[in-house]
């Protein structure tokens, strides 16, 4: 797992975002999840500027799937 979160850190820091999903997206299909996960995905959305992926991600790091009840 720490392979993927690192290989996903090395894109985002050569500001390869896109890999860097890719990367996490694999991992997340291989039922791999690790905290820092969530937190390289949050990341990743503000530097993308996305507000909804942000807000998604400090959900599911709260236990709340975003979904409105």
């Amino acid at each position: 797992m720490v392979g993927y979160w690192n290989l996903a850190y090395s894109y985002e820091y050569l500001n390869l975002l896109a890999e860097a999903e890719n990367t996490l997206q694999r991992a997340s299909e291989r039922q791999l999840e690790i905290p820092d996960f969530l937190i390289q995905r949050y990341d990743i959305a503000f530097l993308k500027g996305d507000t909804v992926a942000m807000r998604q991600a400090a959900n599911l790091g709260q236990g709340n799937s975003g979904r409105k009840t």
